[in-house]
């Protein structure tokens, strides 16, 4: 099994790049029999759910990352979203250029599970059971995530929060290493109870 832990967009120019091996990849391993994929959804790819339900309001993903990715997906500068026509007519064109790779990113998962391993990009809250957790703490992350261990023997999976090397300490395994500026590439191996490291790293252009 392979989770990948979401924030596909927002990291550059190459959002819809990524967006596009992410499904190839799954369509590819859908074809193996002993292979599954996970695609959970990240706080940057709700932001763009939320622009597409509301794209007036929305200033705050277009500040995070958003203006790159309607860049890689071929539009412009957004304009004015405060008037509600250009608003809308970024909505639609943004839309019918994502084709397809707006049903990937809206069947995105916000948790995956497996035995005492729990999978949410920014973690949990360690005081609320794990079938319990807001959509809000999933993406987003918990105040007492870093600082608190569960006492469940649940180990917690999660990226959001840069980390400069991987651990797996406290109940908590952090794998993000902030690939769209360190160009270091982190997944964590998790088998017969032990977690080891493996990273890529892109040499700078």
């Amino acid at each position: 099994m392979i989770v990948f832990m979401g924030d596909y967009i927002d990291r550059g120019e190459n959002s819809r790049k990524t967006v596009e091996f992410l499904i190839e990849f799954a369509a590819w391993a859908a074809g193996e029999p002993m292979l599954e994929t996970v695609f959970l959804m990240g706080n940057h790819e709700q932001m763009l759910m939320q622009f597409l339900r509301a794209p007036d309001v929305s200033e705050l993903w277009l500040r995070s990352g958003g203006l790159q990715t309607l860049m890689s997906y071929g539009l412009g500068h957004p304009g004015n979203l405060a008037d509600p026509e250009n608003a809308l007519r970024l909505r639609e064109s943004l839309i019918a250029a994502l084709g397809g790779h707006l049903g990937f990113i809206q069947a995105l998962k916000m948790r995956h599970a497996v035995g005492n391993v729990f999978f949410a990009h920014a973690g949990a809250n360690p005081a609320q059971r794990l079938d319990n957790q807001p959509i809000e703490t999933l993406l987003w992350g918990h105040q007492s995530f870093l600082t608190t261990p569960r006492s469940d023997g649940i180990w917690v999976v999660h990226g959001h929060f840069v980390v400069e090397r991987p651990s797996a300490v406290s109940g908590r395994i952090a794998v993000d290493t902030g690939a769209y500026a360190s160009r270091r590439l982190t997944a964590a191996r998790i088998a017969d109870g032990e977690v080891s490291f493996l990273q890529a790293q892109r040499g700078k252009a």
